[in-house]
């Protein structure tokens, strides 16, 4: 997947919130019934095995950046910071020193005076 395409995922599920199923009924055994079906010993075709997983976090999720979510306070992620993620575990910067990631540690210094 690309990243337009996960912007594109992000918006869509950003504008889907409201029909989430607060409550969730799944048992153990219906989510490792549902698991049986992958063999885990060989690779798998990306989109699919994408779909299926956003697929089942999306049913088998407590959504609790639900509009009508009562219990504890979690804002929705905002759909460019769910790529800016990407970005950041695609390169995996490490800001120890300024030798390692000059980018990313000039801008987490930079964010961080604010």
């Amino acid at each position: 997947m690309d990243m337009l395409s996960l912007l594109e995922l992000a918006n869509d599920r950003a504008g889907t919130r409201r029909q989430d199923v607060l409550g969730i009924e799944i048992t153990p055994d219906r989510v490792a019934a549902h698991l049986r079906r992958y063999d885990f010993g060989r690779p798998l075709p990306t989109e699919p095995l994408l779909a299926d997983v956003e697929n089942m976090l999306s049913r088998w999720t407590e959504h609790a950046t639900h509009p009508r979510h009562l219990g504890l306070f979690r804002p929705a992620p905002d759909p460019l910071c769910v790529v800016a993620d990407a970005l950041v575990a695609l390169h995996d910067p490490n800001l120890a020193t300024w030798d390692f990631a000059p980018a990313a540690t000039r801008s987490n210094a930079t964010s961080s005076a604010r």
